[in-house]
């Protein structure tokens, strides 16, 4: 096959729920969950439940301009389909990867003079049938295949990848259940109607995340380190509803060490939670018998 090219997950280190203040977020692209096109004899029915439905939607909402109709249906008459390990309802941008694979295929587009601008709008453009209004956040990650940065006056901005020190890791801890994002920013929404929390978030959660940001990208890792301290504590203490009971046990043990600290991974109330460490070693001991992959 001559394109197979990867489109990773996306991760959200950082601005979960804050983005919607038009704070800054930071999201990196996953490749340890990913999608890509390849052939399948015959079409498996789930898929073409799915597809079909989608490319329908595409014909109707999307200008001609913008994709090879012709082309996607020439390749599914030959079997070619988007295959992904990428679970829905995790956190990881599973519609967003398949947005980024279509227009990567599809696309009528110059990439050489291709802004971050114009991408992220055709992107969101794709990934509304999903979401109703989408940020063009999580395709983006995925085109692109590095980091992106949400800065306050919305622009996107492609980084370079993050050199993160020897001794640090990133891991997704498996909830072992989907979530609904709708719902729990639905919940968000309504906690914001108490203007002690709303103050809070402004005053303390925001800015913690901006600093955490900054120092990721200036390689400042201890003072990275304090301001996460910050934001797991911040979590466990003001977003019980996004922690399901069963993940609030390691959530209290990992904060009662040194050397790891935890946050939630999108939405939370589901699919994955983050784990930072700044020694993996003993990390990867208090992980034991927890499902779970490595990011970094």
């Amino acid at each position: 096959m001559e394109n197979k090219r990867k489109y990773p997950a996306k991760v959200l280190l950082f601005g979960e729920y804050t983005v919607l203040h038009g704070a800054q977020a930071l999201a990196i692209p996953f490749f340890g969950k990913v999608g890509e096109w390849d052939k399948a004899h015959p079409i498996p029915t789930t898929y073409q439940n799915q597809f079909v439905p989608y490319l329908k939607w595409l014909k109707e909402h999307i200008a001609p301009n913008l994709l090879n109709f012709e082309q996607i249906e020439n390749d599914y008459q030959n079997n070619l389909i988007y295959q992904s390990n990428i679970p829905d309802g995790y956190g990881l941008g599973s519609s967003g990867a398949l947005c980024a694979a279509i227009y990567d295929r599809y696309g009528k587009k110059d990439e050489a003079d291709l802004s971050m601008a114009q991408l992220r709008t055709d992107l969101a453009s794709l990934e509304s049938f999903f979401h109703g209004k989408s940020s063009g956040i999580d395709p983006i990650v995925s085109f692109v295949r590095c980091p992106v940065l949400r800065q306050r006056n919305d622009r996107l901005h492609q980084l370079p990848q993050i050199g993160w020190p020897d001794e640090w890791g990133i891991f997704l801890i498996d909830s072992g259940q989907p979530r609904s994002t709708a719902a729990l920013v639905k919940v968000y929404q309504e906690k914001l109607q108490n203007d002690a929390f709303n103050q809070q978030i402004d005053r303390q959660l925001i800015p913690s995340v901006e600093h955490a940001i900054h120092f990721i990208l200036s390689q400042g890792w201890e003072l990275t380190w304090a301001h996460l301290e910050v934001i797991s504590q911040f979590q466990s203490m003001h977003f019980t509803e996004m922690i399901p009971d069963h993940i609030m046990p390691l959530w209290i043990q990992i904060s009662n060490t040194d050397h790891s600290r935890m946050k939630l991974c999108g939405a939370g109330g589901g699919g994955y939670f983050l784990v930072f460490s700044r020694d993996t070693e003993r990390t990867l001991a208090l992980l034991d018998g927890s499902e779970y992959v490595r990011v970094v």
